[in-house]
């Protein structure tokens, strides 16, 4: 079936020929399906316009998806979604494994492992590769062709071949699947039907996917950040084999003819004019439609203010007056800030002043969150023999049960009377009746009583546990025992109370991610042995 290329400047009317089109075959076909594919960013906001479009009450015959939403649908659609599958958090922990077991091999990588923030950006060039379909063969391939001219550079690649072949291992080995994969296995399976020889006669499961032979698949929303991935070309043409209708709806100011005139032309349309061509070039009977611009008029203020704080000033006040006069919400205002290092603290002190429900749309992380400080503490109290700063860092969290100020005197008694150590913690001496004018005395028997010793006896009983299933089970034990939901809100309100709801939030999700972290160690972990210093390490990578 003809595959059509729409093109366009205006990505307003892009979207409103797409709407209107897959619109109007839902009505002419009501029984064939129809299938909308855009980023996974504007996957919400294109179900609403798609509803607002053609009023109606939800989605039928006619879906909204990404890619990757295309392909668990249909995966799970002929039963060949892999069941034991690892998210973000899982696969983190995964890589810092593979990263530690391999990191005598490793030239550049290797001592990098434990330093904040390099899993992130390991687990995002992992996903990249997958995305663009690039091997380990490959990338040794390439170290080889660079390794007399670029030493550096061919050490990087030769440590990502063995990063990516120990991970690959590793998932093989626990029967796990990655969420990256997804879209090499909607390839795979489509391209499985697509070699059946009589259509009418698919076997199970793929008769399922009948249907896709009389869809029709629109794509809105790619080559204006990006080209289309490798993956991504390879369903598209698997799905053109499959006589499927494809309309591709690209942003760009002309159809380019050749490379030099993909690189001619204004540079805000670079990257969909050269989309359009690699599409061009793959798929040589595809027709081109330019698609008009629409009537809209301009809605463009230019306001000239003396400095960043009058800025910032008259934002925060036209924002107070849209809300409280004009119906809007928050949710229908955002804030595009062209120096965030500076303009932040301004925005948010700005935002204080005028009461306004600030949400920043930023990656954070959970590495300073108090429960982050209180795990980590916690597990290096038995590997450091209870010294100071892991104790203090768990009293510190504000999670026990003590309060800051029965902390600052705790410190200093402890200090005081050398008390820091295990042996000297917990020795007859220290949980003898003490004096009745020994207030000290009286409060570290106390402290050792109701706050150290539950933490002991988890320690001792986490260094004896035989596998990291017994593990994630004992870690879930003790915060039921000690209530660490209900002090974790509580000390999520005193931020908020404090105008600090970032931090509140913050806190919040790093409790509700432990849960998740836990699950994926104990699929990745499962009945295989992990020391203290291993689960430690293994934590810090999955919540920071």
């Amino acid at each position: 079936m003809l595959m059509k290329l729409l093109f366009g400047s205006d990505p307003g009317a892009l979207t409103v020929h797409c709407l209107s089109e897959l619109a109007a075959l839902t009505i002419e076909f009501p029984d064939q399906r129809a299938f909308l594919i855009v980023p996974e960013q504007i996957k919400v906001q294109m179900e609403r316009a798609y509803l607002e479009t053609t009023q109606t009450a939800g989605l039928m015959m006619a879906e909204v998806l990404s890619f990757r939403r295309l392909a668990h649908r249909l995966l799970d659609e002929t039963g060949l979604l892999p069941q034991q599958r690892i998210d973000a958090f899982g696969r983190r922990m995964l890589l810092f494994r593979v990263l530690k077991e391999n990191r005598a091999q490793m030239h550049s990588f290797g001592h990098l492992a434990d330093r904040s923030g390099f899993l992130t950006e390991i687990d995002a060039v992992v996903g990249d590769l997958k995305r663009h379909s690039i091997t380990a063969a490959q990338l040794r391939q390439a170290a080889a062709a660079d390794c007399d001219t670029e030493k550096s550079l061919s050490n990087k690649l030769n440590d990502l071949a063995i990063l990516l072949t120990g991970y690959n291992d590793a998932l093989l080995s626990h029967g796990l699947a990655d969420s990256d994969d997804d879209l090499e296995r909607l390839a795979l399976l489509l391209e499985k039907i697509i070699s059946f020889t009589d259509p009418a006669a698919l076997p199970f499961p793929y008769y399922r996917l009948k249907y896709l032979r009389r869809s029709h698949v629109f794509l809105s929303g790619f080559g204006f950040t990006r080209d289309f991935t490798p993956q991504e070309y390879r369903i598209l043409n698997a799905l053109k084999q499959l006589g499927v209708s494809l309309n591709i709806a690209v942003q760009a100011d002309a159809m380019p003819t050749s490379e030099q005139a993909v690189e001619a032309g204004p540079e805000a349309f670079l990257i969909g004019r050269r989309t359009l061509y690699h599409l061009e070039q793959r798929f040589s009977d595809c027709q081109s439609v330019l698609i008009e611009p629409g009537q809209r008029t301009p809605n463009l203020k230019v306001i000239d203010l003396a400095d960043r704080e009058a800025e910032i000033d008259y934002v925060a006040g036209e924002i107070r007056r849209l809300v409280q006069t004009d119906g809007y919400r928050y949710k229908d205002i955002a804030i595009a800030l062209c120096e965030p290092h500076t303009q932040l603290a301004l925005l948010r002190a700005a935002a204080q002043r005028y009461n306004l429900a600030l949400f920043l749309d930023e990656t954070r992380s959970l590495a300073g969150t108090s429960l982050l400080r209180y795990f980590l503490g916690l597990l290096d109290l038995p590997l450091r023999n209870w010294a100071r700063d892991p104790l203090m860092t768990v009293l510190r969290s504000g999670l026990t049960s003590l309060e800051p100020t029965e902390v600052d005197l705790l410190e200093n008694d402890l200090l005081e009377r050398g008390l820091f150590r295990r042996d000297r913690l917990f020795s007859r001496h220290t949980l003898a009746e003490p004096q009745p004018d020994d207030e000290a005395a009286r409060r570290i028997k106390n402290a050792v009583e109701t706050v150290f010793e539950p933490m002991r006896v988890f320690t001792d009983k986490l260094k004896r546990s035989g596998t990291t299933a017994e593990c994630c089970q004992l870690i879930r034990k003790f915060c039921s025992e000690q209530g660490l939901a209900a002090k974790v809100e509580s000390v999520a309100e005193q931020l908020r109370a404090k105008g600090e709801a970032d931090a509140a939030l913050l806190l919040a999700s790093a409790h509700s991610m432990l849960g998740e972290v836990l699950g994926q160690l104990e699929t990745i972990g499962g009945n295989l042995p992990i020391s203290l210093a291993d689960l430690r390490d293994t934590l810090r990578s999955g919540l920071s």
